[in-house]
């Protein structure tokens, strides 16, 4: 079960980059947002259609295209990616927020006037 998790996650994150790759429209786009190198992107990549036994980008050295199943991959999960970014960026904004209980303190005279 551990293992199946492990490699859910891979193909979460692998998928995730390959909607970055298509919507930078290159590989080196994708990996300089991502602060990642191209290499690494490309083996991600390969490593994801391997995962999916199937090609989803077709490479040429000026530009790329996707296959049926990449296009039909990039619809079905591009606005699921955009969901969890935007998930996982309400819950960092949760922590960033003030928390706990404030006392206010005033002298007693004042408390006549309340």
């Amino acid at each position: 079960m551990r293992r199946q998790i492990h490699m859910n996650q891979d193909v979460i994150a692998n998928i995730s980059l390959f909607i970055e790759v298509i919507n930078c429209a290159s590989f080196n786009g994708a990996a300089k947002k991502l602060g990642i190198s191209k290499p690494s992107v490309s083996r991600r990549i390969n490593e994801l259609e391997n995962q999916l036994k199937t090609k989803l980008i077709k490479r040429t050295t000026r530009n790329l295209s996707l296959t049926e199943a990449g296009h039909l991959l990039y619809k079905r999960c591009n606005g699921f990616d955009a969901t969890i970014n935007l998930a996982r960026q309400e819950i960092a904004d949760l922590s960033e927020r003030p928390k706990g209980n404030i006392q206010v303190g005033f002298a007693s005279y004042l408390a006549n006037d309340i």
